[in-house]
């Protein structure tokens, strides 16, 4: 009951960042709340900080805390010309290990006193996050647009991608891995492990490409999960978050539109030496790669596929 709660809530502020795009951390304040929950009182980010992809509240079991919303005059009513950020203080820690011996890994918020304080195991991530997805098709085309440009810019995105290619590089320069490429049963393993089933919005297709394609929605998402194959296969190849920032103009704009001839419900977006293919399913479209191509390779592509632009 409290994660569902807590995720309705995300639901609604989430709606109404357009107006209030700050969020406060509010702890109870009383002899019941937890120290490690009242440190974080008070703190002011923007909705897309990283800080609420791991401390949004509950935090722990019975956890009291909320999360105020603030438009730009409250913000100025506080002293503030822009809110705070917390990249400096958000550090990878482990927890003291378990009675097997284990030692977790997540996310701890460093105070100025040096001191590091951690969501309870197990409420280390924000809930709302999981089935949070805009529906980007009752926003205006341009609208829509640009709120993908500012998720794949975000830092919110941003504090995801590293988190996860740190994770999968540490995997995989393990002993047991050696540095290689993992197979696909090791995969399997890998992101069983890691996926959370986050969605982030690509980029929406423009009304002309959606007719193309025959589609019923126009926003493509991008999973975590296919975050984490691309680490696997793309290694070594110094292709990074900010490449991220051009999905949403490639989705939107791209200069060739291609419909696979083995697979009708693959297509290819190219723009700029970059390709991203995505799945057309009946009620969602889900990104399946993203990476650069070459100009023999995108000659080849064009003679075997079908043009749709």
């Amino acid at each position: 009951m409290q994660s569902a709660y807590s995720a309705a809530r995300y639901q609604r502020m989430r709606d109404n960042v357009d107006n209030r795009p700050y969020w406060q951390y509010s702890a109870v304040g009383d002899e019941r709340t937890r120290p490690a929950h009242l440190a974080l009182n008070g703190k002011i980010y923007r909705y897309d900080d990283p800080f609420w992809a791991t401390f949004y509240p509950p935090n722990g079991f019975n956890c009291r805390c909320s999360v105020i919303a603030l438009g730009e005059r409250d913000l100025q009513r506080r002293g503030m010309d822009k809110p705070d950020d917390s990249s400096e203080f958000l550090i990878e820690v482990e927890r003291p290990a378990d009675k097997a011996g284990n030692r977790e890994k997540t996310i701890g918020f460093k105070l100025p006193d040096g001191t590091v304080r951690v969501a309870d195991k197990g409420f280390d991530y924000n809930v709302g996050r999981l089935n949070y997805k805009p529906n980007l098709d009752l926003y205006p085309e341009k609208l829509a647009h640009q709120f993908a440009k500012v998720e794949m810019r975000g830092s919110e995105f941003a504090h995801d991608f590293n988190l996860l290619a740190k994770q999968v590089t540490e995997i995989k320069q393990s002993s047991s891995h050696e540095g290689k490429k993992l197979t696909a049963e090791q995969m399997l393993h890998v992101r069983d492990g890691l996926s959370k089933n986050l969605k982030f919005a690509a980029g929406v297709l423009s009304a002309e490409n959606k007719g193309l394609m025959k589609a019923s929605t126009g926003t493509v998402w991008l999973s975590d999960d296919t975050l984490i194959k691309q680490f696997n296969s793309r290694d070594g190849q110094n292709f990074g978050v900010d490449e991220y920032a051009d999905l949403p103009d490639l989705i939107h704009m791209p200069e060739h539109l291609l419909q696979a001839k083995d697979y009708q419900d693959r297509y290819t977006f190219i723009r700029q030496g970059k390709m991203l293919v995505v799945k057309l399913l009946p009620k969602e479209i889900f990104v399946l790669s993203f990476r650069r191509i070459k100009d023999k390779e995108l000659k080849k592509l064009l003679e075997k596929e079908n043009a749709l632009r």
